[in-house]
């Protein structure tokens, strides 16, 4: 860490906004309610039946993965953002069912997903 190495006057914090925060700034439907899931490089965690849902998605737990464990889940009736590539120039936001989700193969590129 920065802070063993160096004393405060030595370094400045400069903060940035989280993928969290700016996925759901795009959407425009507030944060603070949201349960945060992480699929990132682990397990998918086990959703509640909570709105909304976020997730932190990866290459072997993309968005189709996760959509298929909603539909195991009894969750198929809700409606999926996928959002890719948040503040980079290819930046892509689709709204879809969660069962047309399931049904893709598509791989995504550095992607975040927001259960309505």
């Amino acid at each position: 860490m920065i802070r063993r190495s160096f004393s405060p006057s030595e370094y400045r914090v400069i903060p940035g906004l989280s993928s969290l925060q700016l996925a759901f700034a795009r959407i425009g439907l507030p944060w603070q309610e949201a349960l945060l899931l992480s699929a990132h490089g682990r397990e998918i965690p086990d959703a509640a039946d909570r709105r909304p849902l976020f997730y932190l998605t990866d290459r072997k737990n993309g968005p189709g993965t996760i959509a298929r464990g909603l539909m195991a889940a009894g969750m198929g009736d809700r409606t999926v953002w996928v959002l890719e590539n948040l503040s980079y120039p290819g930046e892509k936001i689709s709204r879809v069912a969660v069962a047309e989700l399931a049904a893709r193969e598509k791989e995504y590129a550095r992607c975040v997903m927001i259960v309505e």
